[in-house]
């Protein structure tokens, strides 16, 4: 994903970059140990002051997304060891490693075929559990995991987590990738049975946006105030001065679901997920932002039908597609089609891998939305 920014826009040029560069490591397009370009490379590539890339880079580092390496270098720095992918990973060699262990460890064969024996008969778990960056992106992916399987589905923070273990029980993990690495407290034999997500890329659409015949109003409806701020920055460039971008933010007032027409001035600062996910006195006493408290928008305005009618087009999430009628509405999917392939072949207890959701346009299509 090569990042492109917008000079005139509403969003600094620094804070484009760093979204982009968040956004590019969700989607699995930085993986880790990619090396991102030195700052005069991105500098001169983007016309901007070689300072400007380095505050970029600088955040990044400290929220922990990047690792400043000799020469002021930087690479993608999650996570710190990679689960290995069950498809590929040869069974013999993994075999014959798992004898050597048991030989230095002086555990006998015998009890060696025992133990994996029992880890084979053990139960599966019965629901999934997602570990969630924020709120609403949890809610989106808690969303997208019951339509596409139907089973249970939980979604916890990390912190949540900590002081409750006992959510952990019995629960199949689904992990966004970027978060693997700070998960230490789970279970060893969980953690290793994690399924790690990635999101789908926004590409596409951000053609869509720069393909736009005429100055258009772009709409994007989500139920995440961070989640909202993060694509603001994913598709600055594309929005450039010809176009206008409206965030709207559906949350619950009383139970019942609102929709609220934002300013890009109104959205909350990111969760610094990564630094807050490093548990110890590390971070105890920082000052990191923090998940917006619900209400965080309620002195905001209700969106009306003229505001939606005014939208050329209107980007929704998946749980968010079916609460506003709009002629030109494209769903974005947060869920990658690899990421749904691996959800797929999870046995639970009691069931079978879950049935494939249809497509349509290459791209997986979930079910009509309920309430957030």
């Amino acid at each position: 994903m090569p990042i492109r920014i917008n000079k005139g826009g509403e969003i600094p040029v620094h804070e484009q970059i760093r979204q982009q560069v968040i956004f590019g490591i969700a989607t699995g397009e930085y993986p880790l140990g990619y090396k991102m370009p030195s700052r005069p490379q991105l500098a001169r590539k983007l016309l901007i002051a070689p300072n400007t890339v380095g505050a970029a880079y600088a955040e990044l580092a400290e929220q922990r997304w990047l690792v400043r390496l000799r020469g002021r270098k930087y690479e993608v720095m999650y996570p710190k060891t990679a689960l290995p992918d069950p498809a590929t990973e040869d069974i013999e060699t993994l075999m014959l490693r798992l004898l050597r262990a048991a030989r230095a460890q002086g555990i006998p064969s015998s009890d060696l075929v025992s133990d994996v024996q029992k880890l084979a008969e053990a139960e599966p778990p019965d629901h999934f559990l997602i570990v969630e960056p924020e709120p609403g992106i949890g809610k989106v992916l808690k969303y997208e995991v019951q339509k596409l399987t139907g089973q249970r589905v939980e979604s916890h923070s990390i912190q949540q987590l900590w002081d409750q273990p006992s959510l952990l029980r019995d629960a199949a993990l689904l992990v966004p990738a970027y978060l693997a690495d700070l998960l230490d407290f789970v279970p060893t034999r969980q953690r290793a049975e994690t399924t790690l997500l990635v999101y789908s890329p926004f590409s596409h659409y951000v053609e869509m946006v720069k393909n736009l015949p005429q100055p258009s109003a772009v709409g994007m409806l989500s139920v995440s105030g961070p989640g909202l701020r993060t694509m603001t920055g994913v598709v600055a460039e594309a929005i450039g001065k010809r176009h206008r971008l409206v965030p709207f933010l559906l949350e619950r007032k009383e139970r019942k679901p609102v929709i609220r027409k934002l300013e890009i001035k109104d959205l909350p600062p990111d969760v610094d997920i990564r630094v807050i996910g490093l548990r110890g006195g590390e971070t105890k006493n920082a000052m990191l932002s923090v998940p917006p408290s619900p209400g965080w928008a309620s002195h905001l305005p209700e969106a009306t039908e003229e505001d939606f009618r005014a939208m050329d087009v209107l980007f929704t999430e998946s749980i968010t597609h079916n609460f506003v009628q709009h002629p030109r509405k494209v769903m974005y999917r947060l869920l990658s089609d690899k990421s749904i392939k691996e959800i797929q072949n999870v046995r639970l207890r009691g069931g079978e891998p879950s049935v494939p959701a249809s497509r349509e346009d290459g791209r997986t299509r979930l079910s009509p939305a309920g309430a957030p």
